[in-house]
C-alpha cells in the first residue's frame, strides 16, 4: 500500500511525533531480548521498507486515537509487528486485518464476518477495536503494558496462568521473568525493539521517509451493491489499492439495501462520491453464485484429483526396497509400513502391498496407443499457426515433422501431423473444422457473471475475449452484453 499515498503534503513528521511520545522502558533483565530483536531487524531491511510504505495510511489515525485514549505510542507499531500494516493481511491461523484479530476476539468486538464482508478488515473499526481491547488488557493487569502486550499475542489467560506459576514457586511476575512460548516471549522485545529504533533512526542506520502529520483517509456511503473495482477505476485510482483499503468487502462489491461506508483518500473523495452514484448496482445472489462456479471450475483445472492406488509387487532377482520404492513414486518407510517388515531385506519372489499414484507402464501405453498421425491438406487462409492450434500442437513440430524451411504453405499440400489424439472425425477432410471456422460464437452476458468466469466456461483465455471484443485492458461487463468468443 502506498501509491495513493505518496504525494502526502503537510507540515510536521509521524515518526518524530511517534519518537518523542514514546515512554515504555526496558528492564535490564530483557535487554538482551531487545538486542536480539534489533539484530533481527538489520537482518530483514526489507521489512522496515515495508512497513514504512504500508503505514502511511494509517499511522494519523492510529497515533491521534492512542493520544486521544493516554495510551502508550509504542502500541502504534504493533501493525507493523502483526500485518506490516496491511490492512488485507491474513494468517494460517485464521487471524486477519490490519491488527490480526482472530474470529473469536473479533465477534467480541463488534467485528462480525459474513459471506460478502469481514469488518476485522475495515482498519478504521479495527483500529478502535484493538484499542479498547488493549485498553482492557492494561486494565486489567493494573498498567503494566508490556503484559498487556504479550497478552494481545498470547491471550490473556495463558499469561494469568503463567504468571501465577511463578508466584507459586516464589519467582518474579514480571513479563520477562515469565516461561511462556517462544513466540510471546519474543513478541514484546520485538515491539520495543522497533521503537528503539524509530525513536533514534539514526543510530540504527534506518532513513525513515517523513509522514506528514495530516489525516488522509475520509468516508462515504452507499446504500446498493456496486464494484469497488470499477469505482476506484471510475475516479482514476489504483484498483487493487483501492480494495486493500476496503477490503472490508471480500469480493470487491458493497452490500444490498443497507449503508456501506466507504474509505476513500481525502483528496479524491469528490470523485469517489460520482463513481459511486453512477456505478451499476451488482445483482449479489447472482454474482456470488457465479463466482462459486468459477472457483469450483478453477479447482477442477488447477488441481486434479489424484487417487491411490495398492498394486502387488513380487520382489525380482537383483531389487532392493530403494530401487523398488523409486520405481513407484513411493518411500521406503512406507513400503516397510504396508507390509510390516523389520528390515530392509526382501528375497525373490516375496510380495509386497504398494500404495501409489504413479501410473504403470501399461497405463501409460494405452494412453499413448491413443495418439497417432494424421494427414492434412493445406486449405486456403490456413497458417502453421492456426494449423497446429487445430490439431492441439505446435508450429515448431509441424515444421519439424514435415522438414520444412520456412512457415509458408502453399494450397493443398500435404502436411504430417503427429502426436495427435484420435478421433472419430477426420481432420484431414477439413470438415471437423468448417464449424469452428463459421461464425463466430456470440454469448449475452448474464447478472453478477466476470469476464474470467465467462473465459472459463468458454475454454478461451481472458486476454483473447478482449482482443476479440476491443476492450483493451478493461474487465468491466455490462448485463446483456453481447460478446464475441474467438
Amino acid at each position: 500500500m502506498g501509491g495513493m499515498f505518496d504525494d502526502i503534503k503537510g507540515r510536521g513528521n509521524l515518526w518524530v511525533t511517534l519518537g518523542k511520545g514514546m515512554k515504555l522502558k526496558v528492564p535490564r533483565n530483557g535487554e538482551a531480548r531487545v538486542q536480539q530483536q534489533l539484530a533481527h531487524f538489520r537482518k530483514y531491511p526489507g521489512f522496515l521498507e515495508k512497513m514504512q510504505r504500508n503505514a502511511r495510511p494509517y499511522l494519523y489515525e492510529i497515533i491521534t486515537k492512542l493520544k486521544k485514549r493516554g495510551m502508550p505510542l509504542e502500541l502504534a507499531l504493533l501493525p507493523a509487528i502483526e500485518s506490516t500494516y496491511r490492512n488485507q493481511a491474513s494468517s494460517p491461523t485464521g487471524a486477519s486485518g490490519l491488527w490480526q484479530f482472530i474470529k473469536s476476539t473479533g465477534r467480541e468486538y463488534g467485528l462480525t464476518r459474513s459471506r460478502l464482508e469481514d469488518k476485522r478488515r475495515d482498519p478504521l473499526l479495527a483500529t478502535d477495536a484493538a484499542l479498547n481491547y488493549l485498553a482492557y488488557l492494561g486494565r486489567l493487569f493494573h498498567g503494566d503494558w508490556e503484559m498487556a502486550i504479550a497478552s494481545y499475542n498470547g491471550g490473556q489467560g495463558t499469561m494469568m496462568r503463567a504468571k501465577k506459576a511463578n508466584r507459586r514457586r516464589g519467582l518474579p511476575t514480571d513479563f520477562w521473568s515469565l516461561n511462556v512460548r517462544t513466540e510471546t516471549s519474543n513478541y514484546v522485545p520485538r515491539l520495543l525493539a522497533l521503537a528503539r529504533m524509530v525513536k533514534k533512526p539514526r543510530r540504527y542506520n534506518l532513513k525513515l521517509k517523513p509522514i506528514p502529520a495530516v489525516k488522509v483517509l475520509a468516508t462515504t456511503t452507499v446504500r446498493r451493491a456496486v464494484n469497488l473495482r470499477d469505482v476506484a477505476r471510475a475516479a482514476r485510482l489504483n484498483p487493487t489499492e483501492f480494495s486493500h483499503l476496503n477490503a472490508r468487502y471480500t469480493r470487491n462489491v458493497t452490500l444490498p439495501n443497507r449503508t456501506n461506508r466507504v474509505i476513500t483518500p481525502k483528496n479524491k473523495l469528490k470523485e469517489i462520491r460520482m463513481a459511486l452514484m453512477s456505478a451499476e448496482t451488482v445483482n449479489t445472489d447472482s454474482f456470488f453464485r457465479n463466482l462459486k462456479k468459477d472457483i469450483k471450475a478453477v479447482k477442477r483445472v488447477t488441481h486434479k484429483k489424484i487417487t491411490a492406488r495398492t498394486v502387488t509387487h513380487r520382489v525380482k532377482k537383483g531389487e532392493t526396497l530403494s530401487s523398488i520404492a523409486r520405481k513407484y513414486g513411493v518411500s521406503v518407510s512406507s513400503i516397510k509400513s504396508n507390509n510390516k517388515l523389520k528390515s530392509n531385506t526382501v528375497h525373490v519372489g516375496q510380495q509386497l502391498r504398494i500404495k501409489t499414484t504413479k501410473k504403470s507402464s501399461s497405463t501409460k501405453k494405452r494412453s499413448a496407443s491413443k495418439k497417432r498421425t494424421t494427414s492434412y491438406t493445406v486449405k486456403s487462409g490456413d497458417t502453421l499457426s492456426t494449423i497446429a492450434q487445430k490439431f492441439g500442437t505446435s508450429s515448431t513440430k509441424i515444421k519439424k515433422d514435415n522438414k520444412l524451411k520456412s512457415s509458408s504453405l502453399r494450397i493443398g499440400q500435404k502436411l504430417k501431423i503427429s502426436g495427435t489424439k484420435s478421433s472419430s472425425k477426420k481432420s484431414s477432410s477439413g470438415k471437423s473444422s468448417k464449424k469452428s471456422a463459421g461464425k463466430a460464437r456470440t454469448y449475452k452476458v448474464k447478472p453478477g457473471e466476470s469476464l474470467y468466469g465467462i473465459a472459463l466456461k468458454h475454454n478461451v483465455s481472458v486476454s483473447a475475449i478482449q482482443k476479440k471484443n476491443g476492450m483493451g485492458n478493461s474487465t468491466s461487463l455490462q448485463m446483456g452484453q453481447t460478446l464475441k468468443i474467438p
